[in-house]
């Protein structure tokens, strides 16, 4: 790995500063299965998005992994969606 720390920092505010270990275990995709989706949603993921062949992603932020594989798929999600989740969020609290 070349890549040691993640940082964003938006409107000159760090709002993301973690090294990569702790960013593969703090950050969770779920996709979850359909008759799990509302209690996925429950746990109040940072960000939802449909998935291309249909269905739903759900980015989770330090939600127990084993607790999200009950609902369905999971994954480590690409630095690219939690900055997109982060700045969405940053956003909407601005």
């Amino acid at each position: 790995q070349i890549l040691t720390d993640v940082m964003f920092i938006n409107r000159g505010r760090i709002v993301l500063n973690s090294p990569m270990e702790s960013f593969e275990t703090r950050f969770v995709e779920l996709t979850p299965k359909p008759e799990n989706l509302a209690a996925a949603r429950a746990l109040k993921p940072l960000r939802e998005r449909q998935a291309p062949l249909g269905g739903n992603v759900l980015l989770f932020d330090n939600v127990e992994r084993e607790r999200l594989a009950n609902l369905g798929e999971t994954r480590t999600p690409s630095i690219a969606d939690v900055f997109v989740a982060m700045m969405s969020e940053q956003g909407a609290r601005a």
